[in-house]
């Protein structure tokens, strides 16, 4: 399996190189009438190669307004070394773009790896889950790593928090509510015995505030499942080694592509090979009463 998949990387590098950016294909186009798109990667750890690749074709249709990474960027979590790589690697290709971690399971585990990671993205909140505005899109990250509770677990801190901010005026004016963890919600492939907890709460609160769509990584695949008007999209094909028990139609590399449409978002997963491998639209959220607000500015650079 790992030489397959070394294999799969020379080709990928081998492809781009061939086509460059003066031959797009149309994947490799914006929908038409977009005002503006962001990218979302997850799991490329120990992927360096595919992990190049997709970042070459989120920038081939122009600069996005924003990269998420939803976690699993290194493969240690007390590495001291391999953070400076992946930034690097990172800062290569979203320099002076917005770009917003999500904490992974192999990112932090205890004490030492949590300040590692706060060492690393400085402009993060301190306990690891945030709000940022991109775009028309009001977007929570949370942790689900908090070292308050074990890992897999939103503890009642984080729950608390989360309510306050989807209640918001911020929140509840914006178009788009949208949600990023690493360990999701509902798993369907290699973890869907493990969901992330706890499930109903957490499922009911998106419900009452209308979150658009809940992005998460870990599975090492892809899927997309609607529940009660919410997308939930695992997204875990950014490098790190593919779950084959998922099956080929999950289990490819990819990225997503989120382009604002007015009034609707629409979301392509786009594999390493350029190929559009889910499209879907996100329509205009119904704003809730204005509550309370809370937010921080948005932030620059990595």
């Amino acid at each position: 399996m790992r030489y397959f998949q070394k294999f799969l990387n020379v080709c990928s590098l081998l492809l781009l190189a061939t086509c460059g950016t003066s031959q797009r294909s149309t994947p490799d186009q914006l929908p038409d009438g977009a005002a503006y798109y962001f990218s979302i990667f997850g799991d490329s750890r120990d992927g360096n190669d595919i992990y190049s690749v997709l970042q070459n074709r989120s920038v081939m249709v122009g600069r996005p307004l924003a990269a998420i990474h939803l976690g699993d960027m290194i493969s240690t979590p007390k590495s001291s070394e391999q953070w400076p790589s992946f930034v690097s690697l990172t800062e290569t290709y979203f320099e002076n773009q917005r770009f917003y971690p999500v904490i992974g399971n192999h990112d932090v585990e205890d004490a030492r790896s949590y300040d590692l990671f706060m060492a690393t993205f400085p402009q993060l909140d301190t306990p690891g889950y945030e709000v940022e505005k991109i775009g028309d899109c009001f977007c929570i990250i949370l942790n689900s790593e908090d070292l308050e509770v074990r890992p897999g677990v939103i503890g009642p801190t984080q729950m608390a928090w989360l309510e306050t901010q989807l209640s918001s005026e911020s929140a509840q004016n914006a178009p788009f509510r949208i949600v990023f963890v690493h360990r999701p919600p509902f798993p369907q492939h290699h973890h869907k015995d493990k969901p992330l907890q706890p499930t109903d709460e957490l499922h009911e609160l998106f419900k009452k505030y209308k979150v658009a769509a809940v992005f998460a990584g870990h599975e090492h695949s892809y899927a997309r499942i609607e529940k009660d008007g919410i997308f939930y999209v695992v997204s875990g094909g950014a490098g790190s080694p593919l779950h084959a028990d998922a099956g080929l139609d999950a289990a490819f590399y990819h990225y997503v592509q989120v382009s604002y449409l007015k009034p609707a978002l629409q979301v392509r997963t786009i594999d390493h090979m350029g190929k559009v491998r889910d499209d879907f639209t996100i329509q205009l959220s119904t704003p809730s009463a204005p509550r309370a607000e809370r937010i921080h500015e948005s932030r620059s650079g990595l």
